[in-house]
């Protein structure tokens, strides 16, 4: 379906970034908002209905405090 692709940017200031596209004609699909595994994520979209998820790393957490699971290391894998 056009228009209903999503593309993962990292930015330096999630609200500033909103804010240019909002000054350009886009449009805020997902308010910015904290996650508990250290990242503000906000969801925008541009004037041909493209989804950007923009992500800013606020800081790095231990995946047990958040309730991940760490699985296997990748096993059959080849490390070379």
């Amino acid at each position: 379906m056009l228009g209903r692709a999503r593309t993962r940017c990292r930015v330096n200031d999630v609200e500033a970034t909103c804010a240019r596209a909002v000054a350009v004609r886009g449009t805020v699909v997902g308010e910015p908002l904290d996650q508990p595994w250290g990242l503000r994520q906000a969801l925008i979209a541009d004037l041909e209905a493209q989804r950007w998820e923009i992500t800013q790393h606020l800081s790095d957490v231990c995946p047990e405090t958040w309730s991940a699971e760490i699985l296997d290391d990748l096993q059959g894998r080849d490390s070379s």
